[in-house]
């Protein structure tokens, strides 16, 4: 069958199915459909979780441990040796002379091992720090001319580690992962701090009341 027509069959047989869908939907479900072929039960050992969001969250679970795994091992032959310091000596960098709470919030880590890397880091000289002028409790950090220069060297060891991370990844792919992904991230990174101290349960009912506002609202 010619390429051209099999393809506007296919476009029918979906639009059927949803005909509320644009282009864009109809792409996706295509790639989706063609390649989950692909690599048939080698995923997990074939060990396969009952649900696509329990495979999605598995999935991203493992990638992240293999991530770090390079990233420290990248790491180890400079100064900086671990993920976690890289992280948060990037956030010093970038929010030039931020509070310490606002850095480690930046980077998603908790307050105790946030402050305890920001010592290590104020010991080796990577980074200042000093009270703020306008509230006495907090300090400023900031990060010195050899911090900068490890951090260049950190970039340079992470670039690798990435680079060896998605090797067989086409950049095409790692685009459509990073559009379809960025909304989650974009939400939970708004909940992120807002639900701290709360049970889940307290989390999923907050939540749920404040998607129901907003319906509400746009009605």
């Amino acid at each position: 069958m010619n390429k051209t027509v099999n393809l506007v069959n296919l476009w029918g047989e979906f639009e059927a199915k949803h005909p509320d869908a644009e282009i864009e939907d109809f792409c996706r479900y295509y790639l989706t459909s063609t390649r989950e072929k692909e690599n048939a039960g080698k995923l997990f050992g074939g060990m396969m979780p009952p649900t696509d969001k329990i495979i999605l969250s598995k999935l991203i679970q493992r990638l992240s441990t293999f991530q770090q795994a390079y990233a420290n091992a990248a790491l180890d032959s400079i100064p900086i040796k671990q993920l976690e310091e890289f992280l948060i000596l990037n956030a010093v960098s970038h929010l030039k002379e931020g509070k310490k709470t606002e850095i480690i919030h930046t980077v998603l880590m908790e307050l105790s091992t946030g402050l305890n890397i920001m010592t290590n880091l104020l010991k080796q000289e990577f980074i200042t720090e000093e009270e703020d002028k306008i509230d006495k409790r907090s300090k400023r950090v900031k990060i010195t001319p050899k911090g900068e220069e490890v951090l260049q060297d950190c970039y340079v060891q992470m670039r690798k580690a990435n680079a060896f991370m998605f090797q067989d990844m086409a950049e095409e792919d790692i685009l459509l992962t990073i559009q379809l992904l960025k909304n989650a991230d974009i939400r939970h990174s708004a909940l992120w701090q807002q639900n701290k101290g709360k049970s889940f349960d307290e989390m999923v009912t907050a939540t749920t009341s404040s998607n129901a506002t907003s319906s509400d609202q746009k009605d």
